[in-house]
């Protein structure tokens, strides 16, 4: 098979599964949106205001987005406050994004306080002063909640290595955090718990572990778990 062939094979593959996201996207966007309007779900009008924000099936409409996320975190739906603090940060308008996304978190919505700790206690914004250690708290409850992405936080506040220094190290903490985010498929997550079975950072030295996680990272798109290293 020529080269060309293969590459125009590739394009042609990468438009269908994009094509087929777009698709579930729009699906998404119409059950939620008949939800919505015929049902009064104020958690499928979360979902409907998110798809707004972010031009998930649709044109992106902040407006749409602002007016039905408005409603939803009114009557408590943590996603639906989520959408307005995300609204609030493309304005930079910090007093209402920490509002905003505390309100979020406390209503259990996870990614309100990983936002939270990384938009505002990290960089001290919204009036409010830098604060490592609330930070990682925030990123330990969207952990709690599943959220792959707030294990990769946590570790990382105490990871040795890839850490910032606003924490003291503790390797062991932060393997306990990349497994569990490994166990939620963050491909990061098992790439970082490979490597410190390969080093001993936090867990034992094991070659098996370590190839085990490498693995499923590198199956999960990790392509610097591929191969040896």
């Amino acid at each position: 098979m020529s080269l060309l062939i293969v590459a125009v094979a590739l394009v042609c593959s990468l438009a269908n599964a994009e094509g087929a996201g777009d698709a579930a996207q729009k699906r998404a966007f119409q059950t939620n949106n008949a939800a919505c309007k015929i049902k009064a779900d104020k958690n499928a009008c979360a979902k409907v205001a998110r798809a707004w924000l972010l031009g998930e099936g649709v044109e992106v409409n902040f407006a749409f987005a602002s007016e039905l996320a408005t409603d939803a975190c009114a009557n408590n739906v943590g996603e639906g406050c989520y959408v307005l603090g995300r609204v609030a940060l493309s304005k930079e308008k910090w007093a209402e994004v920490a509002k905003l996304f505390e309100k979020s978190c406390d209503l259990s919505f996870a990614e309100g306080c990983v936002d939270l700790g990384l938009w505002v206690y990290r960089n001290g914004n919204g009036g409010a002063p830098k604060d490592p250690n609330r930070e990682v708290a925030l990123y330990k409850r969207g952990c709690e909640l599943k959220l792959a992405g707030a294990c990769l936080e946590a570790g990382d506040m105490y990871n040795s290595v890839r850490g910032s220094g606003s924490l003291p190290a503790d390797d062991t903490a932060a393997a306990g955090y990349y497994r569990q985010g490994c166990e939620l498929n963050e491909a990061q997550c098992c790439f970082q718990l490979a490597r410190a079975h390969k080093f001993g950072e936090g867990v034992e030295k094991d070659s098996k572990l370590k190839a085990q996680f490498a693995a499923k990272a590198c199956k999960l798109g990790e392509k610097n778990a591929c191969g040896k290293w």
